[in-house]
């Protein structure tokens, strides 16, 4: 402070992660290839005033593998 007092500062932090893969066959040489995730941050920081802010992100992802025609 501009007196010279001491005063607290802090951060806290919290973060949360879940995944999963998942492969699965859809004929005799096809497979669909699937994948996600999910994160959740929480963040707290201040003094005399708190300021809380939460962030979530969201990924999704599908590819299909399959042979063209045999030539």
């Amino acid at each position: 402070m501009a007196n010279g007092d001491r005063f607290r500062e802090d951060l806290d932090t919290r973060r949360v992660d879940a995944g999963s893969v998942a492969r699965l066959k859809l004929g005799p040489r096809a497979i669909l290839s699937l994948r996600g995730s999910a994160t959740e941050e929480s963040r707290t920081t201040g003094s005399a005033t708190r300021v809380s802010v939460t962030t979530h992100t969201l990924f999704g992802e599908a590819a299909l593998t399959a042979p063209g025609p045999r030539r």
